[in-house]
């Protein structure tokens, strides 16, 4: 869940834990409050492994203006 000030674009990739680019999405919001769901369901999700999730926002005249990445842990 986040809060843009404009229309922003985001956008995902997820990795495994060597790198190997598992899935990528793409998602234009509206200005306000948003919130999106990542589908973890396919096979190439185990639990208990770990997973790295790189994110980028673009703004009209601003690509790019936030980045960064978090690491997690699917459970049973």
């Amino acid at each position: 869940e986040f809060t843009c000030s404009v229309v922003t674009r985001i956008r995902i990739v997820v990795t495994d834990d060597k790198a190997n680019k598992l899935d990528s999405y793409s998602f234009q919001t509206d200005a306000g409050l948003n919130a999106y769901i990542i589908p973890f369901t396919r096979s190439v999700y185990q639990p208990g492994k770990n997973y790295r999730v790189y994110y980028a926002f673009d703004a009209p005249g601003q690509w790019m203006y936030y980045i960064g990445h978090g690491d997690i842990s699917l459970k049973n």
